[in-house]
């Protein structure tokens, strides 16, 4: 901390100085982490200087029990000086450092933060990681701990951090060990002050005991045994049911399961995308279960003459699944119409009367005709035959008319004809006479 402290007259009148006794209150100068038995004040010769210098000659300073600072200087009117102390290092630990394992190879980080992460000096958290050995916590020394953490440095996360999720997906059988450090403002690791993934405090050797954990990428193809559907129809409800059943099968080196129940309409070999009707489903091995589904009016009910398929599908402790459709965790049922195996079918509809024809009664031949003219194929005929008879009327009179008027036109042409021959005959007798 730097100030200064001088004796100047407002005036610019020289003021002869024989000492400057001060007195200092560090509360204001210093924060509380910093160790008042630690405190020293030094000169510096101008407030740019970098140089520091202990107090030398009349100079001097004492620390008081009340938590000030006693200052005296005899040599000038003043000076630049810097109060400096050791900081204590900030005593934060993450409790309870544990590796979360997740889907698809990957994991997660969480702990809580325990001491005095309020400190301004508490820079944040330095993560460090190990894909092939485990780490060991605590640290007797800053060169041990700087050895075992070289070059597995991962990034830094923010004092209020109390997770980190590793963006990885690492393969199967990888064994993953975090160490989790504190560090100061200035981006100083605190060696003494951190902890290790998955480990308990032995106090024999005082030393932290580290659990491997390796993160989990295989998917479960767990089947269950004995899967089975049947339809049931109850006849005071007049509704059909549903009722498929299982038993649980062992548990297997995959570990503790959790099942969901799925429903579609046609066969599938995966059902990824699909929403289930059941979820995190689980019993003891040997335990039967069961699902029950009733007819209703709603959308997604089961409804008579349809056919439906139920699967099951394994999910291991951290939600690995491949969604494949396994042929003994999948069973088909069609739902049939049972109402008419509960209730007599309605008597058939009585024959028809054949037709009468007036003075002559029932008719079997003008039945036939009847039905033949409701025949398709009789009716198309008639269209035709209809059609032909409506051209025939309208094209008949027009070719009629049409040769009328050429009977007419071939007169008119033969008359003229014979005028012409006639003028001709007229003018040669003319000429003969002449001559």
């Amino acid at each position: 901390m730097l100030f200064n402290l001088s004796m100047d007259s407002p005036y610019g009148v020289e003021i002869d100085v024989d000492s400057i006794e001060a007195w200092l209150h560090l509360d204001s100068f210093l924060p509380p982490a910093i160790n008042r038995s630690t405190v020293e004040l030094l000169r510096l010769s101008n407030w740019s200087s970098t140089i520091a210098e202990e107090l030398v000659g009349g100079d001097s300073f004492t620390v008081l029990e009340n938590g000030s600072l006693q200052m005296m200087t005899t040599e000038d009117t003043g000076g630049t000086f810097m109060i400096i102390g050791v900081l204590d290092p900030v005593d934060v630990n993450p409790a309870n450092l544990t590796i979360v394992l997740q889907m698809d190879g990957q994991v997660q980080i969480t702990w809580d933060n325990e001491g005095d992460t309020e400190n301004p000096y508490f820079g944040g958290w330095r993560i460090f990681r190990k894909d092939t050995f485990r780490f060991s916590y605590p640290y007797d020394t800053q060169s041990q701990f700087n050895s075992a953490t070289s070059g597995y440095e991962i990034l830094d996360i923010p004092v209020s951090s109390t997770s980190w999720q590793d963006p990885n997906f690492w393969e199967q059988d990888t064994c993953l060990s975090y160490l989790v450090m504190s560090h100061t403002r200035a981006g100083v690791t605190e060696w003494r002050f951190g902890n290790v993934t998955n480990a308990v405090w032995n106090p024999v050797t005082e030393r932290m005991v580290v659990d491997q954990v390796c993160v989990d990428n295989s998917n479960p193809e767990t089947i269950v045994e004995d899967m089975s559907a049947s339809v049931t129809f109850n006849n005071d409800t007049k509704l059909h049911n549903v009722h498929v059943s299982w038993t649980w099968p062992e548990v297997d080196d995959q570990g503790p399961l959790t099942w969901n129940l799925y429903r579609t309409q046609i066969v599938v070999d995966i059902v990824t995308y699909m929403e289930p009707l059941q979820v995190e489903l689980q019993g003891e091995p040997g335990e039967e279960s069961w699902f029950n589904e009733t007819e209703s009016g709603l959308r997604e009910a089961i409804k008579v003459e349809q056919f439906y398929y139920y699967v099951l599908i394994p999910f291991d402790e951290v939600g690995n699944s491949d969604y494949l459709v396994r042929e003994d965790n999948a069973i088909g049922v069609n739902v049939d119409d049972m109402f008419w195996d509960y209730h007599l079918a309605p008597p058939p509809p009585p024959e028809p009367e054949p037709p009468s024809l007036p003075g002559v009664g029932p008719s079997p031949w003008y039945g036939r005709l009847l039905d033949d003219i409701n025949a398709g194929r009789f009716q198309q005929a008639t269209v035709v035959c209809v059609g032909l008879m409506v051209m025939n009327l309208l094209l008949i009179p027009m070719l009629i008319n049409k040769y009328k008027e050429q009977k007419v036109k071939v007169k008119r042409k033969r008359a003229r004809a014979d005028r012409f021959a006639d003028d001709d005959e007229f003018a040669d007798d003319l000429g003969d006479f002449f001559d």
